[in-house]
């Protein structure tokens, strides 16, 4: 049996005919699916070895499966509190064969997201604890790819 659910549609009116529906992880779950996919990840006991794994896979030069033809349904990480919590949703996109961070030179050339990545953080953690988080995810390697990629993306989008 697979670590990750089937994704589960928001219920509530029609979304129109050209939006995605929102699909909804929790990170518990998404980590469970690093632990199974990714080797090493499992044997991550400390956060920055755990956000290492990730960037590192998430950079990975070899090929991954080929761009999908649509955007995916955007994805929002739920119970966020750390930064691989969201990081994992990440890798599993480069996975997926959702997110590329193009070329290793720094030009952008075949950088690629075909999906929106939002955290929703968990009960309890506080503002300061999301700003170090956020934080965190903005000097990370490639979140910032991801993030460089979605705005690429919506550059390109007919208007």
């Amino acid at each position: 049996m697979s670590a990750v659910a089937e994704p589960l549609v928001v219920a509530g009116p029609p979304p129109p005919e050209e939006a995605a529906p929102v699909v909804r992880r929790s990170a518990r779950n998404l980590h469970a699916a690093c632990a199974e996919l990714l080797p090493g990840y499992a044997e991550a006991s400390r956060e920055s070895w755990r956000q290492a794994l990730l960037t590192a896979g998430c950079l990975d030069s070899l090929p991954r499966r080929p761009a999908p033809r649509e955007p995916a349904s955007p994805l929002i990480v739920e119970d966020v509190v750390q930064p691989s919590d969201v990081l994992c949703a990440l890798w599993l996109a480069r996975r997926g064969g959702l997110f590329s961070p193009g070329s290793s030179c720094g030009d952008t050339v075949g950088r690629r997201s075909a999906c929106e990545i939002l955290p929703a953080f968990a009960d309890g953690v506080s503002p300061r604890s999301r700003a170090e988080v956020l934080e965190v995810l903005g000097a990370n390697t490639a979140w910032r790819a991801h993030r460089s990629a979605r705005r690429l993306s919506a550059s390109r989008a007919p208007a």
